[in-house]
């Protein structure tokens, strides 16, 4: 299994606390016993600037908070919680493509959601995940044409709470 990063949240939060209350302590040492209105503008640019910090760090984490792991047909039918995170080695092997929905359903089970009508995708609710500063709905979605797959993708759908 890989850990898809390292800076979860917590680790930032962690990184900035310990960063800010540093720079804290080099302002007053910096600083001394001078005017107060300083320390007080110091305490404001570092609270904006640590915060920034966090924000940024936050948004630069491409990946999800979940590990990978391969493909298993038997824990994805018993385990609806691990599907999250088989959902990037089913759609990088192609397992998918060129079936039909009848064999999807064998390999996959019952879809989320699906075009009755026309049958154009199939769609599987996997769970949530957190994805940068939100947390976010995991779908695998499966396109069909012709009846056969011609594309399987991950959708993250950011959730404001």
């Amino acid at each position: 299994m890989e850990n898809l990063y390292l800076l979860t949240t917590e680790n930032i939060i962690l990184l900035s606390v310990i960063v800010f209350f540093s720079g804290l302590l080099l302002v007053k040492i910096i600083l001394k016993d001078r005017i107060k209105f300083i320390w007080q503008i110091s305490f404001s640019i570092l609270l904006v600037f640590y915060f920034g910090l966090y924000i940024y760090a936050e948004s630069m984490i491409n990946g999800d908070d979940y590990t990978k792991r391969d493909f298993d047909e038997e824990l994805w039918g018993n385990d609806r919680t691990e599907r999250i995170s088989m959902v990037d080695d089913l759609i990088e092997s192609e397992i998918l493509i060129d079936k039909t929905p009848e064999t999807i359903i064998k390999i996959l089970g019952s879809p989320s959601d699906y075009v009755n009508d026309t049958l154009s995708y199939l769609e599987y609710d996997l769970g949530y995940a957190d994805v940068g500063i939100n947390q976010s709905l995991i779908l695998l979605k499966i396109h069909m044409e012709s009846g056969v797959t011609i594309k399987a993708e991950r959708l993250a759908i950011h959730l404001d709470w």
